[in-house]
């Protein structure tokens, strides 16, 4: 019985050495951190690229999901009200797109867009990408 128990507490130290050389070897690079919260704070909206960033890109989804209740997608016409509404910089992301207000009613006319094939979150978020934007 005694042998017994000693191998057993032989196998639970090799577990945990085995664990202890696997963390080891791990690195945690890139991964946020309580002291880089303030740097985070300090660079919110200066953000100068042409393009959005996947947090820009998360505000203007809060505003997309408000007119898509029914999570099926929205039409042509609702849109242009939401573009109509970044054109105006609701959601506080600090930039507009870089359109004027008539290419805003005609950029979703070659889109396919019915009552049944509804503009969903990601193509509407994939077509933000194709977008310049300006501060």
């Amino acid at each position: 019985m005694g042998t017994l128990k000693a191998e057993e507490k032989r196998q639970e130290e090799e577990a945990l050495e085995r664990t202890r050389k696997f963390f080891e070897t791990k690195s945690y690079t890139g991964i946020p951190v309580p002291s880089k919260k303030q740097e985070n704070k300090d660079n919110f909206g200066q953000n100068t690229e042409d393009k959005l960033v996947e947090w820009e890109k998360n505000q203007v989804k809060e505003l997309f999901v408000k007119y898509d209740t029914e999570k099926k997608g929205v039409s042509k016409e609702v849109l242009v009200e939401i573009m109509g509404k970044l054109m105006k910089d609701e959601c506080i992301i600090g930039k507009v797109p870089n359109l004027l207000e008539e290419e805003v009613s005609t950029m979703y006319d070659t889109w396919e867009i019915t009552d049944e094939n509804k503009c969903t979150w990601h193509r509407f978020r994939d077509s933000l990408s194709t977008l310049l934007w300006k501060q």
